[in-house]
């Protein structure tokens, strides 16, 4: 593995990019978290807001209803006591019910404030004070001279100082709550240029991502470009060593006939006059052998010219092998029969040969390469197949000609070819090198089908 700096730029800068994205979605997310609890925190401050006004008010409500009752209180013994009415008792009576409940409404109000139960201690003291002069008035049923005269008696001091004390305990609630909506309104205001320092953040961040997630595309568009002209360009190399191979592959086939040409005409040019010349010596010695000649003598001279004939008929048969004189003497046709004789008479297997009754005419390269492709399927055949029948057909027509070679064996799966074989190869060459069709069909235990079809001039008809 290479180290990062031998990587290409852009490769490096697609990896800068996918290292950058996530810590910026995690800041954005982060950020969007923080924002979130900028805003709970800005309600939960809100609410407390809203109950502190709701609990100064309420003190402040019940400190009225606590004047408000002791003023009715008085004011109803004060008209008792003047019209001896008992209806003027009704707001002294009521009072009487409510001043417990409204002190302890004060009491659980004031808890958390310990300033001020001191304070709410001493105004119970001067509230049952105050009830106790209001029940001995009524008790005695008589006005005091204080009322009589306008006098300033102790009812009136101890009211005058129950108005004091709520008038101080109202101050200090009045400020108490102004002091808590300055810190709630101060607290507002930090909490809010911190949502927008948050926002604002977020909103950059994004900002950055999304530069981020352009460049990334354009990173990869420019690297989906340089990844499709370097297949194109390794496709166009592979394009260049593959026809270079198949220019090869033609040059070796040409080479390989041309040889097998050469060594035919020296085989039947030099071996061929040597071995006939040499018959027909030995065919001279034994004719001119008088008749008394010793049996042994004429028993190996016999057997000489038995191998000058089996040496003549193996040059035949390499020549046959290496190039066939019937195909340029007799024509495809004659060949493509003469090859299945020999292989019926040899091989011992059924061969059903369709062929033209009549010669074809073909060109003598596209002849030699239909020649060959027969040859080798039938080698294949003897070597591998274990058939039983053979079948060879030759269909040709003024634009086409197809070769076809099917057999009943044991077949195999071509998309497991055994490696080692050429024969299948050649055979593919053959055809491509005249921009042919090959076809092969095989199974296991079902044969093996092969197809060659060559397009050949439209002009060359069959011959009559």
């Amino acid at each position: 593995m290479s180290a990062p700096s031998d990587r290409p730029p852009y490769l490096r800068q697609v990896l800068n990019a996918r290292l950058w994205r996530p810590l910026l979605l995690a800041a954005a997310c982060a950020l969007a978290l923080a924002l979130l609890a900028v805003s709970n925190r800005q309600a939960q401050l809100g609410q407390q807001a809203l109950q502190n006004s709701r609990n100064h008010a309420a003190v402040l409500a019940h400190m009225d209803q606590l004047l408000v009752l002791l003023v009715d209180a008085e004011t109803g013994v004060r008209g008792y006591l003047l019209a001896r009415q008992p209806v003027y008792l009704e707001p002294y009576l009521n009072a009487s019910r409510m001043l417990a409940p409204t002190l302890a409404e004060l009491r659980r109000e004031l808890s958390v404030y310990p300033e001020e139960l001191a304070a709410l201690d001493g105004m119970e003291v001067m509230v049952r004070k105050k009830q106790d002069l209001l029940k001995n008035a009524l008790d005695a049923q008589a006005v005091g001279p204080e009322i009589r005269q306008g006098q300033v008696g102790p009812g009136k001091i101890v009211m005058d100082q129950l108005r004091a004390e709520l008038s101080r305990m109202r101050e200090r609630a009045s400020q108490r709550g102004a002091l808590e909506l300055a810190a709630s309104e101060e607290k507002f205001e930090r909490l809010r240029w911190a949502a927008l320092a948050f926002a604002a953040s977020q909103g950059l961040l994004l900002l950055i991502l999304f530069a981020v997630l352009q460049e990334q595309l354009r990173l990869r568009e420019r690297l989906g470009d340089l990844l499709q002209s370097e297949n194109e360009r390794l496709a166009g190399l592979v394009a260049q060593r593959t026809q270079e191979l198949s220019d090869l592959a033609s040059y070796l086939t040409d080479a390989r006939e041309a040889e097998r040409e050469h060594v035919a005409r020296e085989l039947h040019d030099e071996l061929g006059a040597l071995l006939t010349a040499a018959k027909m010596e030995a065919g001279w010695v034994a004719r001119k052998l008088p008749a008394d000649t010793d049996p042994a003598l004429k028993n190996r001279l016999a057997h000489l010219l038995q191998v000058l004939n089996d040496g003549i008929a193996l040059k035949r048969r390499m020549l046959d092998d290496l190039r066939p004189p019937l195909l340029q003497g007799m024509g495809l046709v004659a060949s493509l029969r003469a090859l299945t004789d020999d292989f019926r008479r040899v091989e011992e297997i059924a061969v059903q040969a369709e062929l033209p009754a009549e010669d074809v005419e073909f060109e003598p390269d596209l002849a030699l390469a239909v020649f060959r492709i027969a040859q080798e399927a039938l080698t294949n055949v003897r070597k591998y197949a274990q058939a039983r029948r053979v079948e060879i057909r030759l269909v040709a027509a003024p634009d086409s000609v197809e070769l076809i070679v099917q057999d009943d064996g044991g077949g195999f799966d071509p998309a497991h070819e055994p490696p080692g074989r050429h024969g299948l190869a050649g055979m593919k060459h053959r055809v491509q090198m005249f921009q042919g069709r090959f076809t092969l069909v095989s199974a296991p235990g079902q044969g093996t089908r092969i197809s060659a079809v060559f397009p050949r001039p439209a002009a060359m008809a069959p011959a009559t």
